[in-house]
């Protein structure tokens, strides 16, 4: 089974955080979520990339910090996590805009 782990933050606290995501057909399953220093993450090779639809598993405990199940993919092209608000601020580089969505992702997740 391929598998990738993806680097995320949390809206809230700003903390780091790994999705793992397992490729099911042609798209990613999001299957669980757990903290993870950044200095960790770098060690690990942290992150993959990933390509397609991607879903969340019924296990998919969200972001292990505030519990929002979904993300979101900011311009600076790092994930955080999401919640269904109108406008987010990312994180990682501070920038607040709308938010669109779409099924297919070509997803990197950070380079830290």
């Amino acid at each position: 089974m391929d598998a990738a782990v993806l680097v995320a933050k949390c809206q809230n606290t700003k903390q780091t955080f790994g999705m793992r995501a397992e490729k099911k057909g042609r798209g990613w399953e999001l299957t669980w979520a757990f903290p993870i220093r950044e200095q960790s993450a770098k060690r690990e090779n942290y992150p993959t990339s990933v390509s397609g639809q991607i879903d969340f598993s019924d296990e998919y405990p969200g972001c292990p910090y505030c519990e929002r199940s979904g993300f979101v993919h900011c311009i600076c092209g790092k994930i955080a996590c999401y919640g269904g608000e109108e406008s987010y601020t990312c994180p990682w580089c501070g920038h607040t805009g709308g938010v669109t969505t779409t099924s297919e992702f070509n997803l990197s997740g950070s380079d830290m």
